[in-house]
């Protein structure tokens, strides 16, 4: 688990279905971003193992997710094809490799948002300022990559999980959590779902970045009916 966040333990999901924005339904925004961030996250770790991938709970996971959050979001396809996966991590993990980190002169599809930009050197110098302001701070082995996919995400479960705990009437993390979406996530992800879908069509990678992808947006809106005035 990284120092700040809760991305690496199993996401806990209420259990109240019909609960108002401000209860379960927030914590649930803040699961399903440290769920996604723990999905996409590298397979390999420093010591040399292989996280298994996916969590084997993850369809009920994702079934809770879909009736506690405060929008509608259908996961069905990521879950049935979690549960049509094999148990080799290892291949699985070697494709996720060849996609996001391998290739010459970079992984076939982007991972990282300044591999994207044609500002990159702008866009990491504000999501650090981001990261600083709200105190999000990275392990020693990701500092070099603060613009990765998962911690873009474990970024955002942060400014969720904030927002939950704290005063509802103070929107800052939600304002935070609007304008980093646009500004960044946003703004590079869509393409690179696309390529993911381009070059394994069908795949796993495919059905959870496209997934990823339709919650962004469906947060994206949540968040701009909820902040409308704002």
């Amino acid at each position: 688990m990284r120092s700040h966040g809760t991305a690496r333990s199993k996401p806990s999901v209420a259990r109240t279905v019909d609960a108002p924005p401000g209860d379960a339904a927030l914590r649930a925004r803040g699961a399903a971003y440290a769920l996604f961030s723990e999905l996409t996250r590298s397979p390999f770790r420093p010591d040399g193992s292989i996280v298994a991938l996916p969590p084997a709970d993850l369809p009920e996971l994702l079934a809770e997710l879909g009736r506690v959050l405060p929008f509608g979001f259908d996961a069905s396809a990521l879950a049935a094809a979690a549960v049509d996966l094999c148990d080799d991590d290892a291949a699985l993990a070697a494709q996720y490799a060849s996609l996001f980190e391998v290739g010459q002169p970079g992984p076939p599809v982007a991972i990282r948002e300044s591999l994207v930009r044609d500002d990159a050197r702008r866009a990491l110098e504000e999501i650090v300022r981001y990261y600083d302001f709200f105190g999000y701070r990275l392990n020693a082995d990701e500092q070099w990559c603060p613009d990765h996919l998962s911690v873009e995400l474990e970024f955002l479960h942060l400014l969720a999980a904030r927002h939950e705990a704290g005063r509802r009437d103070d929107l800052q993390h939600l304002l935070a959590s609007r304008d980093f979406l646009s500004r960044h996530l946003l703004a590079w992800l869509p393409a690179a779902a696309t390529s993911v879908g381009d070059r394994v069509p069908g795949s796993w990678w495919q059905l959870l970045w496209d997934g990823l992808h339709r919650y962004l947006e469906s947060d994206r809106l949540w968040l701009a009916t909820t902040l409308d005035g704002y």
